[in-house]
C-alpha cells in the first residue's frame, strides 16, 4: 500500500502479466534499498509509484524502507528497460544535488517523447529536518539520467507535502498538479493546498483552485481531502479534453472547466 496507515497490510512484491492479466508472475530480481545507519529492527517496504512505458518496455519503480513503528525511511527510483529483468537506480547527475529522490509519490511520463518524465517527490511530513529542501516536482528530458525541479508557480517548499500529478496523453504539455499541505503544519496539515495546471510542460504554472476551509475541517466539497491528503490524493484528466478533471480524496470531484 503506497500511503500506509496504521492498519495496512504489507504487499509480497511486484508482479508480471503477459497476458491480459489472466496469470501472474513474481518478478524476482526487484532491486532493496539497504538500510541507512540508523534503521535497524523490523522492516516494510511499500511502493509509491509504478508506471509502465510500454512503447520501451521500460518500467519506473519508486519505493520506500521504512522501519516499523517509527518515521525512519529511504527511498528510491528504480527504472527497467527490459520489462522488469533488470533495474537501474536512478541517481541524478543534475541539480539540484540534493535531490536522491527520498519519497516518489507520482511519476507521469509524456507518452509521444517517453524519455520526458516528470517526477513528484512528496513526503507527507515536508521533511522539516531538511527545511523541505528535497520535495517538488522534478522534470527529465533525458530518460532519467539528468532532472530540473520545476518551480515557476509552484508553492513555497515549506508549504508542499504530498503531490500527485496527471497529464493529458493526447496533449502531454498540459498536466496537474494536487499539492497537500505538509502534515504536522500549524494550520491546515493534511488539507489540499491546491490545484496547479501547466501548458508548456511545466516551465510555467497556474494555481488554479484554492480551497477556502469553509469550516474548521474542511468542507469536504471544497477541501475534498478532508485532514488526509498525507493517504488519499488523486487526479486525474481526461485523454483528449483537458477542460475534464478528475480529483479525489475523501470525495470524488468532477471539473468540467479545467479545474476551475
Amino acid at each position: 500500500e503506497a500511503h500506509n496507515s496504521i492498519d495496512s497490510y504489507a504487499g509480497t512484491g511486484v508482479f508480471k502479466s503477459t497476458n491480459g492479466g489472466v496469470t501472474w508472475t513474481k518478478l524476482t530480481n526487484v532491486p532493496v534499498i539497504a538500510p541507512t545507519s540508523t534503521q535497524t529492527g523490523p522492516t516494510y517496504y511499500t511502493s509509491s509509484v509504478l508506471a509502465v512505458d510500454v512503447v520501451k518496455n521500460r518500467i519506473w519503480l519508486g519505493f520506500l524502507r521504512r522501519r516499523q513503528g517509527t518515521s525512519s525511511y529511504n527511498g528510491a527510483l528504480y527504472k527497467s528497460s527490459d520489462g522488469g529483468a533488470t533495474w537501474t537506480r536512478i541517481s541524478p547527475s543534475g541539480p539540484p544535488t540534493e535531490l536522491q529522490f527520498p519519497f516518489i509519490t507520482d511519476l507521469v511520463f509524456d507518452p509521444a517523447r517517453t524519455d520526458t518524465v516528470y517526477a513528484a517527490s512528496g513526503n507527507a511530513f515536508g521533511q522539516p529536518a531538511e527545511g523541505f529542501s528535497r520535495n517538488g516536482i522534478y522534470k527529465s528530458t533525458n530518460g532519467g539520467t539528468t532532472w530540473m525541479r520545476l518551480t515557476n508557480g509552484l508553492p513555497s517548499l515549506a508549504n508542499t507535502g504530498r503531490i500527485n500529478l496527471a497529464i493529458c496523453s493526447s496533449i502531454p504539455s498540459v498536466l496537474f498538479a494536487s499539492i497537500v499541505v505538509p502534515t504536522g503544519a500549524s494550520t491546515n496539515g493534511g488539507k489540499l493546498e491546491g490545484v496547479y495546471k501547466t501548458i508548456d510542460g511545466g516551465s510555467t504554472w497556474t494555481k488554479i483552485y484554492t480551497p477556502s476551509y469553509v469550516s474548521g475541517s474542511g468542507a469536504l466539497a471544497d477541501n475534498w481531502l478532508g485532514e488526509q491528503g498525507w493517504y488519499n490524493n488523486v487526479i486525474a484528466v481526461h485523454p483528449t479534453d483537458t477542460g475534464i478533471v478528475y480529483a479525489g480524496g475523501v470525495n470524488l470531484m468532477k471539473s468540467t472547466n479545467g479545474g476551475r
